[in-house]
């Protein structure tokens, strides 16, 4: 009896195991911290390469410009390489990339619909626009350990991942802490999943998962902003 009872357990075992490796194999995430993290101001650029192949995915940058209805602070994010390479957001005015802030949990697969790519506005897509004190537009200023979801090639494999920032609320900076992305090609993940063998661990702070910021425009809509987008120069870094 008692040698049945340990076929039975040694069998469930092994089941078991099988079932936990085969899990893991469906999902290999690469997570960097980036310690200390980043700060983009005044002007400066912060290059992103998800895989350290020497073609970076993306490139942050702040920027101030004298508009005729005053200055306008910027906080861009270019989307480099492949033309399918892309982030999550809304496009303003059938044109402008306004990536979303998305929080802890949120899903990044294929699945989503809001796919804005590399082809768009020459790769800029804008993570905040401030006019003095009076306007705010897109969704980041203010924002505080939100996520950007990125699709990105790697070869002729797509990819996912993640990238967590803050951003100021006149928008003069960006905050970089840390990324992720799933090594395994057409494979999503979840905004702030980390595997346990990272380089090293950040805590990362509980948001209830699901919304992240949507909104076209996260504060105050003004008359003719699209104006305000087409008079920042920019050039293209593909």
């Amino acid at each position: 009896m008692k040698k049945e009872l340990q076929k039975k357990l040694n069998a469930y075992a092994a089941a078991a195991g099988t079932i936990a490796v085969a899990g893991a194999a469906n999902s290999q995430i690469v997570y960097t911290d980036i310690n200390p993290d980043t700060i983009v101001h005044d002007s400066t650029t912060y290059t992103l390469d998800f895989n350290n192949d020497g073609n970076p995915e993306l490139m942050f940058e702040t920027y101030l410009y004298q508009a005729s209805v005053g200055p306008v602070q910027m906080a861009d994010v270019y989307v480099l390489g492949d033309t399918t390479n892309a982030i999550i957001g809304s496009l303003y005015s059938n044109q402008y990339p306004l990536p979303y802030a998305l929080n802890n949990g949120d899903s990044i697969s294929q699945t989503n619909t809001m796919w804005q790519a590399q082809t768009l506005n020459g790769g800029l897509q804008y993570l905040g626009l401030t006019v003095g004190t009076a306007y705010t537009l897109a969704n980041w200023p203010g924002a505080n350990d939100k996520f950007l979801g990125v699709r990105f090639k790697l070869g002729t494999n797509t990819h996912y991942g993640w990238v967590r920032l803050s951003v100021t609320t006149d928008a003069d900076s960006i905050i970089i802490k840390d990324y992720a992305y799933e090594l395994l090609p057409d494979v999503g993940l979840t905004a702030s999943r980390t595997y346990s063998h990272a380089q090293s661990h950040r805590s990362v702070l509980s948001a209830a998962p699901g919304g992240g910021d949507r909104p076209g425009l996260r504060a105050s809509a003004v008359h003719g902003a699209a104006a305000l987008f087409r008079a920042r120069p920019h050039g293209s870094f593909v």
